[in-house]
């Protein structure tokens, strides 16, 4: 399974690319469906296992807002948030991303953009972080992003023609 690679443009950013097997209007469907980023949005938990995406408010339009609640194998609850600021498919979306405390109280703020990229043998798909507030705050994302992006790439896959 191909995996995502990381370039570090900054102390703030990150950045990732991952290729996948389908054009550009399915690659952006993965992103855009809540039914199919509930499949493959998540890092591993402590034990390995795939955090499984619940409550998904992902309906991207410019302004809308979107919350995803990670659960792990242990049952604890961790709360992501945003705003969408561009959607123009099949091309970019991008988003706002925070992490909520139990009190609902959000964190640093950071940017993600993601761009699709057609390619003679699918989508290369570009995910950019941007404003952490320091190094160890980007590094903290990196290997959750590649996990994610490894699960879009399996999701892609599972995927045949016309879904």
């Amino acid at each position: 399974m191909p995996t995502a690679t990381m370039t570090r443009n900054a102390e703030t950013t990150l950045t990732l690319d991952v290729k996948l097997p389908l054009d550009r209007e399915r690659a952006f469907a993965l992103w855009s469906d809540a039914e199919h980023l509930a499949r493959w949005w998540g890092p591993k938990d402590e034990n390995g296992q795939p955090m499984r995406a619940e409550q998904v408010e992902w309906s991207p339009s410019e302004g809308t807002r979107w919350r995803v609640v990670l659960v792990p194998s242990d049952g604890e609850r961790f709360v992501q948030s945003g705003r969408f600021v561009t959607v123009r498919p099949p091309e970019a979306l991008s988003f706002t991303f925070a992490w909520e405390d139990d009190d609902g109280e959000r964190g640093a703020e950071t940017l993600v953009e993601v761009v699709f990229e057609a390619t003679g043998e699918g989508t290369r798909v570009t995910l950019r972080q941007s404003g952490f507030p320091g190094a160890g705050e980007r590094d903290g994302h990196i290997e959750g992003w590649r996990e994610c992006l490894d699960r879009l790439v399996q999701e892609a896959a599972d995927q045949e023609p016309g879904q």
